[in-house]
């Protein structure tokens, strides 16, 4: 683990180019914490990106998407915490509703630019002007502020950007299968 530099992730730039695969929420509240927002790329999925740290998905006027969505019903009413403690709250809310629409949206979208500035703040736009925002938000003591996978043929890439200590860091680690 070092400090975080923005040099640490070019690796983001192998995505200009890439098809917007698929998104979802992995509910992974009970192991890390929280969920995850995931974000893939490739004809078959060759980059993955998760997210724990506020995103928000919009076009150059509206909003299609937030993190915050997950606490709130399609109607916009917020959710009781005794709801949202419940395992499945993610089908009834607004979320869900939003990534249906940013599938579709972005069915057949191909990454255009990425831009991560010196505190590690991701902009990814796509070639039909959507565009996924992620904010560093969070200084929580080891908490994982995103990951990047990348997929081999007989490996996974894990490029992790997280607090630890009071600082924001970075790692990189293999997975071989």
């Amino acid at each position: 683990m070092k400090l975080f530099e923005k040099s640490d992730l070019n690796i983001f730039q192998e995505l200009v180019g890439q098809p917007f695969k698929n998104i979802f929420i992995q509910p992974t509240r009970e192991i890390l914490g929280d969920d995850v927002l995931v974000v893939n790329f490739g004809k078959e999925i060759k980059y993955s990106f998760h997210t724990l740290i506020f995103t928000r998905i919009r076009n150059e006027n509206a909003l299609l998407f937030t993190s915050s969505d997950i606490y709130f019903f399609p109607s916009f009413r917020s959710m009781s915490s005794k709801i949202i403690d419940d395992n499945n709250f993610i089908k009834k809310s607004l979320a869900k509703k939003a990534l249906i629409n940013v599938r579709k949206v972005l069915k057949n979208a191909v990454v255009s630019d990425v831009q991560i500035n010196e505190i590690g703040d991701i902009v990814i736009c796509f070639n039909n002007g959507i565009i996924i925002e992620a904010s560093i938000d969070s200084r929580q003591y080891e908490y994982e502020n995103y990951r990047l996978l990348v997929f081999g043929k007989h490996s996974c890439e894990h490029y992790v950007v997280e607090y630890y200590k009071g600082k924001l860091m970075f790692y990189l680690s293999k997975e071989n299968f």
